[in-house]
């Protein structure tokens, strides 16, 4: 997998001690690298979820002929569990889990992404209910706890600034 992910999807190896490989992207900041425990002798299907646990890492790819590509190299890798491209409504989706039960997802934007139903200036701001769970939508955002954005002030690190985001009606 090594040679796909630094030739089709612009990671490189940033490090490798023991099973443990670091792959980066662009430049590598924070936010741009992934790591990657190789256990053989795990069988697979031993994977876990618990508080704090990551769902899914999903990669961008540039279209849908790289991101069939991908797939047909992972099922060559003998991966079983990859998924059929899924319209997401924004992106076409492929899934595929690791052995070791970590999800993945190899995405392409379409038909403008997410600009598609919000400006660039509100981007982010409200819950947008794809059309297929709209006559579900408020059974969703009445379990939705409210999110503060911490995110810090690169100008000044110290201060923070917080926003909530609303719900778009």
């Amino acid at each position: 997998m090594h040679e796909f992910m630094t030739d089709a999807m612009g990671f490189k190896v940033a490090g490798k001690q023991g099973r443990e490989t670091a792959y980066s992207i662009r430049d590598g900041a924070p936010g741009r690298i992934v790591e990657i425990v190789h256990d053989p002798e795990l069988p697979q299907g031993t994977w876990r979820f618990g508080a704090g646990t990551v769902h899914h890492i999903a990669f961008h790819v540039d279209d849908e002929a790289t991101q069939a590509s991908f797939k047909a190299y992972l099922e060559g890798l003998g991966y079983t569990d990859c998924s059929d491209p899924k319209d997401r409504g924004y992106m076409m989706s492929v899934y595929f889990r690791t052995p070791s039960g970590t999800l993945f997802e190899a995405a392409y934007l379409y038909g403008g992404g997410f600009l598609k139903d919000e400006p660039v200036e509100t981007l982010g701001t409200q819950i947008c209910t794809p059309p297929w769970l709209l006559d579900r939508r408020d059974e969703f955002l009445s379990a939705l706890e409210p999110i503060v954005d911490c995110a810090p002030d690169l100008r000044n690190p110290s201060q923070y600034r917080q926003k909530t985001v609303i719900p778009a009606t």
